[in-house]
């Protein structure tokens, strides 16, 4: 979503299988909260759009939920 995104991001996605790649629901509630703080104007107003058509078309049904399982795992791992 950034004007100028890290190469070397973008050359690791690139070499990804789209579908093979998840996302988490903590994560976008993350994002969704970073937006959520930013003064409404244009750059709000141009991120939220943009974060969820990222989510819609980028993860549509690979958004992986946090539950309590999750969150066992979470502690462990942390």
């Amino acid at each position: 979503m950034r004007p100028a995104p890290a190469p070397a991001v973008v050359a690791w996605i690139s070499e990804q299988k789209i579908g093979e790649l998840f996302f988490t629901a903590i994560n976008e509630a993350e994002l969704r909260c970073g937006i959520a703080v930013v003064p409404p104007r244009r750059r709000r107003n141009r991120l939220e759009p943009a974060l969820t058509k990222w989510l819609d078309e980028g993860f549509s049904e690979r958004i992986l939920p946090f539950d309590s399982d999750a969150a066992k795992h979470y502690a462990e791992i942390a």
